[in-house]
């Protein structure tokens, strides 16, 4: 973890540091690939979102950046730049997944959502073997695949949840 969301240094909480690994090393030695990072810039503004605990409102995010021309430059991105490959798409709260997991749906998409509340993902299991067995192309998600999860035949990372995390971010991204 190169960064704590409570500022702390961790050099403050151990004695001693006894082992360091960091991200260029682990894909130096293969454990990690290297990869391609693509900023798709939109017209929304975060100057208005609020923070909390150091990181953006999330109700205040997800009003600001669930709309439906974000999520269709989200979609449209997807197509234009990874357009096949097994996507796994991070989302603000649930019913921003929700919205991406319709839109990708209706696009004639394979997608899924894994989220916590198991009244929408009911069997996280078997939505996550299904993806890993590659039966599902999109795996459209609050938080469950961040840390944790590991899959190496992700091929593109969807990050449509800003964030002033640079942890959050590292964990998104190192899907």
């Amino acid at each position: 973890t190169p960064t704590r969301n409570d500022g702390a240094n961790l050099g403050d909480i151990f004695d001693k540091i006894v082992y360091q690994y960091s991200i260029i090393d682990a894909i130096k030695d293969g454990y990690l690939c290297e990869f391609d990072a693509i900023q798709i810039k939109s017209q929304l503004s975060l100057d208005n979102v609020r923070t909390t605990a150091g990181d953006f409102n999330q109700r205040d995010l997800r009003q600001t950046v669930d709309t439906p021309s974000r999520n269709r430059l989200i979609y449209d991105s997807y197509k234009k730049y990874a357009d096949g490959k097994q996507n796994i798409v991070f989302c603000v709260d649930v019913e921003h997944a929700k919205n991406i997991h319709e839109l990708f749906v209706s696009k004639g998409e394979l997608a899924e959502i894994l989220v916590g509340d198991t009244s929408i993902t009911e069997d996280r299991i078997g939505v996550t073997s299904r993806f890993k067995s590659g039966e599902t192309t999109h795996l459209i998600n609050v938080v469950i695949g961040t840390t944790g999860f590991d899959y190496p035949g992700i091929m593109c990372v969807t990050d449509a949840a800003p964030t002033k995390s640079l942890t959050r971010a590292f964990q998104k991204w190192g899907r």
